[in-house]
């Protein structure tokens, strides 16, 4: 034996639910304790080390040099958080970085030259390189057109 000493199991009555997207399973003697997974065995392999971290938690807090402050905190009822949550995914998103219509423009204006260059380029060196590289060039052109175009349709208009 290497020096370990066998203490014996805890038994915990576990209840297991199917869910939509998996198992829920938890632990109606150990409050909070509680786990979600994949499949029936992955929830309770979960459940099994969140019991195993709570008695951990109680046995470490049970020292006698822990020394802790009492705090308060305020937790959403899940009643309260469900119905925040639906209104967040009602809510459409904030746009991440608003762009105006001059900056659409600029940009716009900045790769239509890029791409005139490219074209120019080719043109200049002549038949040296492949007809493929014509392409890119292309391609740039267009988006600086297609930012050009964007960025003074969504100018403000006065009136």
């Amino acid at each position: 034996m290497l020096g370990f000493r066998y203490l014996g199991r805890m038994e915990y009555r576990v209840l297991v639910r199917k869910t939509e997207d998996g198992y829920d399973a938890w632990a109606p003697d150990r409050a909070g304790c509680a786990s979600r997974g994949s499949t029936e065995s992955e929830a309770l392999r979960n459940l099994q080390h969140a019991i195993e971290g709570s008695l951990d938690l109680t046995e470490q807090m049970r020292a006698p040099e822990a020394r802790a402050v009492e705090h308060k905190i305020q937790i959403e009822t899940p009643e309260e958080r469900h119905r925040r949550i639906e209104l967040e995914r009602a809510t459409p998103p904030e746009p991440l970085l608003p762009i105006s219509g001059w900056t659409q423009i600029a940009t716009g204006g900045t790769l239509a030259a890029f791409g005139l260059v490219g074209i120019f380029f080719f043109f200049l060196v002549g038949g040296t390189i492949s007809p493929v590289f014509l392409f890119a060039p292309f391609i740039v052109l267009a988006l600086g057109i297609g930012g050009l175009v964007f960025g003074a349709l969504t100018l403000p208009s006065r009136q």
